[in-house]
């Protein structure tokens, strides 16, 4: 335990050295979350969409209700396409003693917005009951839960894979293979550098938690599952890190094929657009990125008051990719510094 707190430590140090390394995993992180919060940390009203000739009585409480802004479609089909578009949050279509709400499947916006209505209209007395297809509870319609969740789980991961240039730098100069002539044996040395990759994740996560917290009011939900979300994430770039410093064969390689190898994967995670629009065959494939499983998971408990027992599969998805990560990555480094 010793020999994994002498690295993390000497990592730090050498972090708080190094300007632009410093810039790029505290400074940049936090500038780019404040400019999203600052652009969409503001209450928006809920975008919820009727057929016109709804029921009038219904209709005009919504339209009296600052938390929401009401949209009206001349057919079911144009209601319909808005929704799968997402020009709208929710659409409403009413029958003779009942209002349907209709949303993408698992979207967080329209999740919110249900409660929104039902308190609107059953709450309201306008004697139509609210069929809630979703449960979920209402965050203030801020879009920036959704977008800091998002970009929690991308910065983690783009710095953690991005910064094992300095393990490959290592490796090249013969630092590791030095650390190893010396007592330190190979699992200390994986277990030193996988300490420090995960610390880094961890330390970006959390900036971007107080930014959104406390800068702009996102309420993260119940502490145990976040908690289990950041230290399961962390994890994961801690074993990306790891195997992109052991793959790697240069500096220049890892310079110029991290970032953009970590971009696509937060793309197809669902980081950059919500994973809820995507076609069939795209979402398949997203459910194979540890980005996927860690956002479904912060939206579970940022919008619906998910539980640590509720995102359990999710957190143990991300075990099992940090732990092979981790595995591969640590085997690798040890063949490639001992050859």
């Amino acid at each position: 335990m010793r020999t994994v707190l002498a690295f993390v430590a000497a990592a730090f140090r050498q972090l708080a050295r190094d300007r632009t390394a410093l810039f790029f995993t505290v400074a940049l992180p936090v500038l780019l979350i404040t400019i999203l919060g600052v652009t969409f940390g503001g209450s928006r009203a809920a975008a919820v969409g009727v057929v016109e000739g709804a029921d009038p009585g219904a209709v005009a409480a919504l339209d009296a209700d600052d938390r929401l802004r009401l949209v009206t479609f001349g057919d079911d089909d144009a209601l319909r396409s808005a929704v799968r578009t997402q020009r709208i949050d929710l659409g409403l279509r009413f029958g003779d003693d009942r209002i349907a709400t209709l949303s993408l499947p698992d979207s967080a916006a329209g999740r919110a917005a249900v409660g929104v209505v039902a308190d609107v209209l059953d709450g309201g007395g306008s004697g139509v009951p609210v069929e809630v297809v979703a449960d979920g509870r209402f965050q203030g319609n801020s879009d920036f839960a959704l977008v800091s969740a998002q970009e929690l789980v991308l910065f983690a991961f783009i710095t953690a894979l991005t910064s094992a240039a300095t393990i490959v730098v290592a490796r090249e100069n013969g630092v590791l293979r030095r650390v190893l002539s010396g007592p330190v044996g190979g699992v200390e040395m994986v277990l030193g550098l996988a300490g420090t990759w995960f610390a880094i994740s961890l330390l970006q996560s959390v900036l971007v938690l107080a930014v959104g917290g406390i800068g702009f009011g996102v309420d993260w939900g119940d502490p145990l599952a976040a908690l289990a979300l950041l230290l399961s994430f962390s994890a994961v770039g801690a074993g990306a890190g790891l195997l992109g410093g052991a793959a790697f064969a240069s500096r220049d390689q890892a310079d110029s094929a991290a970032a953009p190898i970590a971009l696509v994967l937060a793309a197809l995670g669902g980081c950059m657009v919500p994973a809820e629009i995507f076609p069939a065959g795209l979402d398949t494939a997203s459910r194979f990125t540890p980005h996927r499983w860690a956002v479904d998971g912060w939206l579970d408990v940022v919008f619906s008051g998910a539980g640590l027992t509720d995102i359990g599969a999710n957190v143990g998805v991300l075990v099992i990719y940090a732990a092979a990560l981790a595995a591969l990555g640590g085997w690798l480094l040890r063949r490639r510094v001992t050859a």
